[in-house]
């Protein structure tokens, strides 16, 4: 097989460097390395599109620095994340292990990246701007030193001073580094220093445009447009201000390299674990019924689109910038290949010129070898998604995609329909079936899939964590956007409120509404899905009879239902525990609920 970047190839028969001989890593100590100190610099932005630098065509001069690395470098013009939220992302990027599933941690029996530097006498250090990527889930594993957010930020807006990595890079000139900063400055809330809030305003594209006046036509919000549209404009330049606040960081970095005069030698990457949606695009009808449901005040159109990121695997959430500058590769090269993400971490290592025991046991290669499987996966709770070199894309709804939030199977030409807009998968079946091949293969060289007490107790452990960074009732299935699951849980809430006042309790039957519909295939299908994502316990539903139990989780409720699904209408007891109290309620017809008992503990 020839190798895989075949440009990239040619660039390094121009500049050759030659890796450790094989099997070296099983000596004792390091493996000698010749040629001066090389320094590795491995800069992650969180939450960054690809679409929205300028090196990669964006309007507006929003990434000097990049672009000034990108000219010297090689750009991937189709670098696809393994997710579209940051845990999953970095597991992959730290391992070069692909995941099937959301996990929170690394694993303990794979190395990482900063181990196997470590062990070939590499100095390691990190800063960590994101409050989930920290010691407690593994990703100081390999770092001498590690500096996790609360170390390193101010307690408003994370900005991250830049003098104890210049320190770093200072006390380590001449010595072999890798270092790995992640800033998140384009993460929610868009909030840029006074110095980069430049006042000017996005651009909506036709495709932007039309789906927000769809959201307006069906949220009954037409005569609001002109003035939502405006407020998304003025959202979308302060996070094209916030890309240009983390470029000028990257500029500093870089610079600092090149006075300490180690630049020449450097392995310089920058990526992103993400991209963000910016209120493109209407989830499903079934979202969007369920967000302006729960908005009974007049909902705008920021409410009704999806604004940040997670859930989906669409472009603009997973197509991500991935800049390499290095001794080895030419100049300016735009390599129009798709890469996976899994495939960093070993390409990096061999750019560096490393090699020890424990690489083979990632799953990812490297970029520059010969046994690289074309085309890139991504994937999240709600969704798996393939692209090949050819340009398509097909997105598989996993069980809860299909019934929580309506996704069919999709299949995009994206060399025509870079909007993912027109579905293609009813017209060609077989291409769909090919490509779904291809997802089923890396499901099979993927991470094993956790249990639900797995996935819960990690989750509990980084509760606060995940509400800092404003996931809705500290879920991570969802987005911090109202989703079904969230919103269900806010009318739980809602109705236990209700019932402590004494007050009515209406919303209790909008909770059943968003979480199960009125079908009985929906609702079965759902309450399955619910289960294996850890949401549901001790599910017992009788088609027949229509008899149902459950106990549901969300967002920190806890409902326990005992009744039967009759005509599309439950009927049943339902208690509910939540903030330390507990309620019972009569649930009649779906859309009706009373308070019949007193809650167990009001006024503790």
């Amino acid at each position: 097989m020839s190798p895989r970047l075949r440009p990239l190839a040619l660039a390094a028969t121009l500049c050759p460097f030659v890796l450790a001989p094989a099997g070296c890593g099983g000596e004792a100590g390091p493996p000698p390395r010749t040629g001066p100190p090389q320094h590795v610099l491995l800069i992650v932005v969180d939450t960054l599109r690809a679409d929205h630098l300028s090196c990669y065509g964006y309007w507006r001069e929003t990434s000097p620095n990049m672009d000034a690395v990108a000219a010297t470098g090689v750009r991937f013009e189709q670098s696809i994340a393994q997710s579209s939220w940051t845990a999953p992302s970095m597991v992959t990027m730290m391992t070069g292990q692909r995941v099937q599933q959301d996990r929170l941690h690394v694993e303990d029996d794979k190395p990482t990246l900063a181990e196997l530097f470590r062990d070939a006498g590499f100095n390691t250090a990190a800063w960590s701007a994101n409050e989930l990527l920290n010691s407690k889930n593994g990703f100081d594993r390999g770092f001498q030193r590690f500096t996790d957010e609360k170390g390193w930020h101010d307690e408003i807006k994370p900005s991250g001073s830049l003098k104890p990595i210049f320190a770093w890079l200072d006390e380590n000139k001449g010595k072999d580094t890798f270092t790995w900063v992640h800033f998140t400055d384009p993460h929610d809330p868009y909030e840029p220093p006074a110095r980069f809030r430049s006042g000017q305003l996005g651009r909506l594209t036709d495709f932007h445009e039309a789906q927000l006046r769809k959201a307006a036509e069906k949220g009954g919000t037409l005569d609001s447009l002109e003035e939502d549209m405006a407020e998304v404009a003025r959202l979308m330049g302060l996070y094209d201000d916030e890309i240009q606040s983390v470029d000028a960081k990257i500029g500093e970095l870089i610079g600092r390299l090149e006075q300490n005069g180690d630049l020449e030698n450097a392995v310089v990457v920058i990526t992103s674990d993400h991209g963000e949606c910016l209120w493109q695009r209407i989830e499903s009808d079934a979202r969007f019924e369920a967000r302006r449901e729960m908005n009974k005040h007049r909902p705008m159109i920021q409410e009704l689109l999806k604004g940040t990121h997670g859930d989906f695997v669409y472009q603009e959430l997973v197509r991500v910038p991935l800049i390499v500058m290095a001794p080895s590769l030419g100049r300016g090269v735009v390599e129009e290949t798709v890469m996976e993400h899994v495939n960093m971490p070993s390409s990096i290592l061999s750019l560096a010129d490393v090699q020890v025991a424990g690489m083979d046991q990632m799953v990812g290669r490297n970029l520059w070898g010969d046994d690289v499987p074309p085309g890139a996966y991504s994937m999240t709770a709600l969704g798996e998604s393939f692209v090949d070199d050819d340009g398509w894309k097909l997105i598989l709804p996993t069980e809860l995609g299909r019934f929580d939030y309506g996704q069919p199977v999709q299949l995009y030409d994206l060399n025509a329909d870079a909007q993912e807009s027109n579905n293609l998968a009813s017209q060609h079946p077989d291409r769909v079936r090919e490509m779904t091949a291809r997802i089923e293969e890396r499901r099979r060289t993927a991470l094993p899939v956790l249990s639900i007490d797995e996935l819960m107790e990690r989750q509990r452990a980084n509760q606060s964590e995940i509400e800092k960074l404003g996931y809705a009732g500290g879920h991570l299935d969802h987005d911090h956007d109202h989703s079904a699951g969230a919103a269900a849980s806010d009318a739980l809430k809602g109705s236990w409120r209700a019932s402590i006042s004494g007050e009515p309790a209406p919303q209790l039957g909008d909770a059943f509404t968003l979480m199960f519909g009125s079908v009985e295939g929906r609702l079965r299908g759902y309450l399955e899905a619910a289960e294996s994502q850890g949401r549901m316990r001790a599910l017992d539903f009788d088609a027949a009879s229509g008899e149902l139990s459950f106990t549901f989780l969300e967002g920190g409720v806890r409902l326990d239902f005992t009744g039967r699904l009759a005509e599309g209408a439950i009927e049943g007891r339902i208690t509910i525990e939540a903030d330390g109290f507990e309620a019972s309620f009569k649930a009649e017809p779906i859309v009706q609920a009373a308070r019949e008992s007193a809650p167990v503990g009001a006024g503790q």
